[in-house]
């Protein structure tokens, strides 16, 4: 369209329906940098009327042509609404000038700018920041992800507030300011109508005039280590919202994969995945599946985020989020840096865990000089404290194992002494005494993962990449809610088995670092002899070799755990149903249950149940 645009040599001879069209076309060319520019500034200079006056105001305080602005500014067609819109645009101007005292004092009107997006409702009434002790107790939430996180830093030193904000950072001001309020800005009660309210950026002004920087005075939250975890990296590679989208705040995936240390391990924080991307980033086996969205909750990105060892991005919300978990990160600067990392663009002036290099200066080395030291903050992390005794819900038993190896029997024995299991699934001719598996979690969530992670649903062949299982934060509400549905009270330990956890274990034990796991343990032979026969196994193979080298992969997967710290308790099965209950009695006794010995009879063997019940 530039090229176009600047063939034409004389405009003056265009119908007067195209010169509009081109001389439009030439303006907003001109702001994003593209064209004959000295062209335009001429052209500005020489315009006669108020026609596209806010545009061309813009244009001409980005061409220093400040004769030009102020005659616009000036024009007695002017009115009130365009002059706030030229007030916000000065201010603006004057803060990527670094110019803050007077820039943030014009960048006040953005609220009522005809050319600016609209950040106060119209129930609210604006208050100016002031006097911290004149603030009113109401603040909006305004523009990007980055300034909310930026601004609820800043709120979270401050006294409780009522917060005005999009319904998706909901969780996240609940969990990182509890005794504030939360109103969505969309559907603000009648309670508040003609509230005076302070538009959150305006506290980024204040921050300035007191500090000299925008440094909140605190982060979010804290890094955590869960335990036996490894470092990962987020990524990022493409930055800016979509009026920021510009070539020098990106770069090419394929090139910024190949400057990433080989033996790093990366999850993608980026927010607008392509088709293309993905099909790039799933050949990569250093880089984990992204299995979250990471633009339907800051939360779950900030709970993601606290838990890596560091951040590599272009300028985007997640040098926010990092900032906000207190994680390092090394920020790829672009050329024109934004106001907020201050006039020497390093982002340590608003954030002090940022490593700040250009975008074109990163390289395998640099990259690894920065991540050793983030690898050492990292293994000085604590890891969680225990969850109390009593939080039932956070501290579930998780049966994982080899199919076949009598996984059902130890949940039968389980829930006969009271630990809850929700809807199960039905027997069948394989397991006519039940399989204990809860129907919910097993189809839609342990299923739906294997398949997200490219593997077997029914977790036989393929199996999932265990050298690189993802961080899925979150995970622990989901499963949460889902009991919540079927009816649990959280009133007494609840249990959940599946031969597949062993195949996504590192996942369940980020999400329930408190979960006791059990490995019941059969003779292998007679495992292998069980799978090579039942029906549902024996569709992918009737081969006992087969059967064998795939106890093997489960079993490399359920010694790792055993090795991973996590509270694990191995179960001799065979020794179970001779009578030797000693190792199961201390799982049920450690959940807060007293072990009987007649259930645990009744329950290996439910034919005595029946007896007993049939005795007058």
């Amino acid at each position: 369209m530039v090229a176009k645009i600047s063939q034409i040599a004389d405009p003056r001879h265009l119908p007067p329906k195209e010169y509009s069209r081109f001389v439009f076309l030439t303006f907003g060319a001109a702001l994003y940098g593209f064209g004959d520019l000295e062209r335009v500034r001429h052209m500005n200079a020489r315009f006669v009327g108020k026609t596209w006056a806010p545009m061309r105001y813009r244009l001409a305080l980005r061409q220093k042509d400040f004769a030009t602005a102020a005659r616009i500014r000036r024009h007695p067609g002017i009115t009130d609404k365009e002059r706030w819109d030229f007030r916000c645009t000065m201010g603006l101007h004057l803060i990527w000038l670094h110019r803050y005292a007077w820039g943030f004092h014009f960048y006040q009107d953005r609220w009522r700018a005809i050319n600016f997006p609209k950040i106060l409702p119209s129930k609210l009434r604006y208050h100016p920041v002031g006097d911290p002790t004149d603030d009113p107790p109401l603040v909006v939430l305004e523009q990007g992800v980055g300034e909310c996180l930026l601004a609820l830093m800043h709120l979270r030193a401050a006294p409780p507030r009522q917060i005005a904000a999009l319904p998706k950072f909901r969780t996240l001001i609940q969990r990182v300011l509890p005794e504030s309020r939360f109103f969505p800005s969309s559907d603000l009660p009648e309670e508040l109508s003609g509230a005076p309210a302070i538009c959150s950026a305006d506290l980024f002004g204040r921050a300035w005039r007191q500090t000299g920087t925008f440094k909140p005075p605190s982060s979010l939250t804290t890094p955590i280590r869960d335990q036996g975890a490894k470092p990962v990296y987020g990524i990022c590679w493409r930055g800016g919202s979509g009026q920021n989208r510009r070539e020098e705040r990106q770069i090419p995936l394929h090139l910024f994969l190949d400057l990433l240390p080989h033996e790093g391990r990366y999850v993608p924080l980026q927010f607008d995945l392509t088709a293309s991307e993905r099909a790039l980033l799933a050949k990569d086996r250093r880089v984990q599946p992204p299995l979250i969205n990471v633009t339907k909750s800051p939360d779950i990105v900030l709970q993601l985020v606290r838990r890596l060892a560091g951040v590599i991005s272009i300028d985007s919300a997640n040098w926010h989020f990092a900032a906000a978990a207190d994680v390092p990160f090394l920020a790829l600067m672009n050329r024109r840096a934004h106001w907020f990392w201050g006039p020497d663009a390093d982002a340590a002036w608003t954030y002090p865990t940022a490593t700040t290099i250009k975008k074109t200066d990163l390289s395998q080395d640099r990259a690894r000089q920065w991540m050793h030291q983030a690898e050492r903050a990292f293994s000085q992390r604590p890891v969680p404290m225990p969850v109390p005794l009593a939080n039932h819900g956070r501290r579930p038993i998780l049966v994982a194992g080899l199919p076949r190896s009598r996984t059902s029997m130890t949940m039968r024995i389980l829930a006969a002494h009271g630990v809850w299991v929700g809807e199960t699934m039905q027997a069948t001719s394989a397991n006519p005494h039940g399989f204990f598996e809860n129907l919910v979690l097993k189809n839609s969530v342990l299923k739906k993962l294997l398949k997200e992670l490219g593997a077997d649903p029914n977790g036989v062949e393929p199996l999932p990449d265990s050298s690189n299982m993802p961080v899925l934060p979150g995970l622990d509400q989901r499963l949460l809610q889902a009991l919540t549905d079927q009816g649990y009270d959280g009133a007494r330990p609840w249990a959940f088995k599946d031969p597949k956890l062993t195949l996504l274990w590192p996942i369940f034990a980020s999400a329930f670092p408190d979960a006791h796991w059990i490995i019941p343990q059969r003779d292998r032979q007679a495992v292998i002899d069980s799978l090579s026969k039942v029906h549902f196994m024996r569709r992918h193979s009737s081969d006992p070799e087969y059967w064998a080298m795939f106890c093997a992969a489960y079993q490399q997967r359920l010694d790792a755990l055993a090795r991973s710290g996590a509270r694990v308790s191995v179960i001799d099965t065979d020794a179970l149903v001779k009578g030797d209950h000693a190792a199961l009695s201390e799982v049920i006794r450690a959940a807060g249950v007293p072990p009987e010995p007649d259930v645990f009879r009744t329950a290996i063997d439910p034919a005595l149940a029946r007896q007993t019940k049939a005795q007058p």
